[in-house]
């Protein structure tokens, strides 16, 4: 608990990087009292349930779930995938330490300039892999910045299977508008990949038309409800300011809007798999001409 409270000058609110669904991110330093060593800066993930008292996960279960993850060789080798340096399993405090420095959350930076058109493109590609490994253990490696730190609520391949409690707690804004039937064996959880696929179509369409869901007013800012109103064949969402950046094309605006349009397909029969997203999104003009820029 200390050494957490000092790497984060006691959790003070200016090193708050952001929220999650069951967890707060703070920007820590692992201080070296001796040269040549530099201050290490980090990522500390403190398990906050108090938002969501009735659905008595166990802390302690999600920690150890997290770290038997993160320690297994495919997930260390990933690089869409955080590193463990350390974590917390004793006393009242929950927590793991990320060796990572993060610019900001994507959440934060969706509504920003400060994101180019291609380094928007460069960040779905990353999340598209990273899933798309999640997916599928098997996937060969690729080379992308994007990194995944929150898996409370995936499922699928390496990360095996949902349960019903955290099927219902899905992000607010990012989850399923409607509650399917997950069927299946009634024990020991389910895999239910669709809900990923569709909380990356939400993520999708935040990153090119700069909307995010307002946690504290979400019924009035679901960006999927916005994407189903304002959507036409042939036509992108992307914002105007977007289209006036190197690198993009009205092409690539309709295949990324049309990509995550099928995302967030209430029929789950539609929905592709990120194996398919990828494929798509590798196919982009942009991708194609500017590889190197988006992480190719």
């Amino acid at each position: 608990m200390e050494e957490l409270a000092d790497m984060t000058d006691n959790f003070n609110e200016k090193n708050l990087i952001g929220e999650t669904l069951f967890s707060k991110l703070y920007r820590g330093t692992i201080r070296h009292c001796w040269l040549p060593f530099e201050d290490w800066v980090v990522t500390v993930k403190i398990w906050d349930y108090t938002r969501r008292t009735s659905c008595y996960l166990n802390a302690n279960e999600s920690t150890n779930e997290e770290v038997m993850f993160l320690t297994q060789p495919s997930a260390k080798q990933h690089p869409n995938v955080v590193n463990l340096l350390g974590y917390s399993n004793r006393g009242f405090l929950e927590a793991v330490v990320y060796d990572l420095n993060p610019l900001d959350t994507v959440h934060n930076l969706a509504t920003t300039g400060s994101l180019t058109w291609l380094q928007r493109i460069k960040v779905a590609l990353g999340f598209a892999h990273a899933l798309e490994f999640l997916h599928d253990p098997k996937k060969p490696y690729l080379d992308c910045n994007p990194k995944i730190f929150d898996f409370s609520t995936m499922s699928g391949g390496i990360l095996g299977k949902l349960t019903r409690l955290k099927e219902q707690l899905l992000t607010v804004g990012y989850d399923d508008p409607e509650d399917y039937p997950l069927g299946g064996p009634e024990e020991g959880g389910f895999e239910v990949t669709y809900h990923d696929v569709f909380s990356y179509g939400v993520v999708l369409l935040g990153l090119i038309t700069k909307r995010i869901v307002d946690k504290e007013d979400s019924l009035k800012t679901l960006v999927y409800r916005w994407a189903w109103k304002h959507y036409r064949p042939n036509r992108y969402l992307v914002h105007e300011s977007l289209v006036e950046d190197p690198g993009f094309y009205a092409s690539d605006g309709i295949m990324i809007t049309e990509i995550a349009m099928r995302c967030i397909q209430i029929e789950l029969d539609k929905r592709p798999s990120m194996n398919d997203v990828v494929k798509r999104l590798e196919g982009l003009q942009a991708v194609q001409l500017y590889g190197n820029v988006v992480g190719m």
